[in-house]
């Protein structure tokens, strides 16, 4: 779908901008100033570069791995995407990789950190940067063996899959020590998701990161991907100043995952929105943040107009 459409939160309205240039599916995106940063997320997995000044889409150089299904978060100055890649029965030799890339949004490089890499070949995980740490924040997602497994197996052999797991781990990518570790790798709590869990989605506001929705496997002691998924309504926040997190009693009014989130002001409070996934017509948002911060809810939703849809 090439739809754009702004939606003013304030007055809940919304009008429908010029259609962007290209179809751009299932995309992963940040905004840094005025520009939005976009990852197709399906072939040709392009990147691209949107100016909210004069509604222009260009076409930027592509990282070295573009894998789908990886992650991409950023700070002021550089994006960074991380992992990717998928494992079928079609696509058994597909390329997959730890890497970290670092893309300069001044200079219109990639650059691939030979000195990182992160603990598991994975997919379809949540990662939030922290300027507190000056680290990257990685969350749950699915492993997948090594590149050397991946084209040993043969396109018809079953246990291919088998490989796969879910995680509920939070690996931390520290940029400045060239480290990455498990949970307590600042020396400090240890820190995990409350299931295992992929296709969820987070966000970062200040030194908090909450953490939505996703697939979980049906029964607790299962996280090989073959077994039945279920969609999640789960609201975790996690409080990188103390590395320690919290699972809400409260849950999303609607299931989802591959959904997205944002946070904002909202009649002088602030905010976050969950949208889209399984649920694409609605939009829900929490009540105002740090007010109480263990008892944030989300209180209701609003449902958007299906006229561009159909």
């Amino acid at each position: 779908m090439n739809l754009h459409v702004e939606w003013d939160i304030e007055n809940t309205t919304y009008r429908q901008l010029k259609d962007l240039l290209v179809n751009i599916s299932t995309h992963k995106a940040v905004t840094i100033d005025k520009s939005v940063y976009v990852m197709s997320n399906e072939y040709p997995y392009n990147f691209y570069q949107y100016a909210m000044d004069d509604n222009q889409l260009s076409k930027l150089p592509n990282p070295k791995y573009n894998n789908p299904n990886g992650c991409i978060t950023h700070n002021t100055t550089h994006i960074f995407y991380l992992g990717g890649g998928t494992l079928d029965q079609q696509s058994i030799t597909m390329k997959n990789t730890r890497s970290l890339q670092m893309y300069d949004i001044s200079k219109y490089t990639w650059q691939v950190r030979s000195d990182i890499t992160m603990n598991y070949y994975r997919h379809s995980f949540a990662c939030e940067y922290s300027k507190l740490w000056n680290s990257i924040f990685v969350f749950g997602g699915v492993t997948l063996p090594s590149n050397s497994s991946i084209n040993n197996q043969t396109t018809h052999d079953c246990r291919a899959n088998a490989l796969q797991s879910i995680l509920n781990d939070i690996e931390i990518i520290n940029l400045t020590t060239t480290t990455t570790t498990n949970g307590g790798g600042h020396g400090q709590s240890h820190m995990q998701l409350f299931q295992s869990s992929m296709l969820h989605s987070s966000v970062s506001v200040g030194d908090f990161v909450y953490v939505t929705g996703g697939l979980v496997p049906c029964c607790c002691n299962q996280t090989d991907v073959n077994h039945t998924l279920i969609a999640s309504d789960f609201v975790q926040v996690f409080d990188l100043r103390h590395l320690n997190g919290s699972l809400f009693n409260a849950r999303l009014n609607f299931n989802r995952y591959s959904h997205n989130m944002l946070y904002t002001v909202l009649h002088s409070s602030l905010v976050i929105f969950v949208f889209g996934g399984e649920t694409p017509r609605f939009v829900e948002y929490s009540n105002p943040l740090f007010d109480n911060l263990i008892t944030t809810t989300v209180l209701s939703s609003t449902q958007v107009s299906n006229q561009y849809y159909n």
